[in-house]
């Protein structure tokens, strides 16, 4: 049977049974709860031992890096319930100051920790990668293109276009000089794991 939120530690909070009574999940950590078909990104705020189970209470927001986050309406299965520890890493372009910044760690209120990672950037773009060389700026899992769907995704590119701090009248007619960088980005097993599932 499916339940309501709110059961045993509130509208915040799962109680789940340990793997191999065990749990590897804390305070800061980031997770995907998985009923079923849906899905929800989740942010811990705490964790708690309770003996064969173990409780995670997380941020109440209803979306977490713009992904559908809390219960909502969600009902919880007994049987079919779970959560998967994951890593973000988040990139964005200020565009006021020209900065591009990274985040890998968040603040108890859910807030990325930034760190400058390059100044003068002109212009940002992004797209993801896909298996069998394909490239997409998002998914779609239910348009009539097999290459663009979720499933495949197995990383990120990231182009970021660069100014020279100074000029130097000899180099460019002392105009600035403008480079563009390129980044991709995969988790490590990823591909493994979509080799070994297909």
């Amino acid at each position: 049977p499916n339940y309501p939120v709110g059961g045993n530690c509130g509208a915040q909070c799962i109680e789940l049974n340990k793997v191999n009574n065990t749990y590897l999940l804390q305070a800061g950590d980031l997770v995907r709860l998985q009923v079923g078909g849906s899905r929800r990104l989740l942010y811990l705020t705490s964790v708690t031992n309770q003996g064969s189970r173990f409780t995670i209470t997380f941020l109440n927001v209803n979306l977490f890096l713009r992904r559908d986050s809390g219960l909502n309406n969600l009902l919880l299965a007994r049987a079919g319930t779970s959560v998967q520890k994951l890593k973000a890493v988040v990139y964005w372009r200020d565009a006021s100051t020209q900065t591009l910044w990274r985040a890998d760690t968040f603040t108890p209120a859910g807030t990325p920790i930034a760190r400058e990672m390059a100044t003068n950037v002109e212009d940002f773009k992004t797209s993801l990668l896909f298996v069998n060389n394909f490239e997409h700026p998002g998914y779609d899992g239910l348009d009539a293109d097999t290459t663009n769907d979720g499933n495949k995704i197995i990383g990120v590119k990231i182009r970021a276009r660069l100014k020279t701090d100074r000029v130097d009248p000899s180099v460019n007619n002392g105009q600035p000089v403008y480079r563009w960088y390129e980044w991709r980005v995969a988790p490590r097993n990823l591909l493994y794991e979509k080799n070994r599932m297909g």
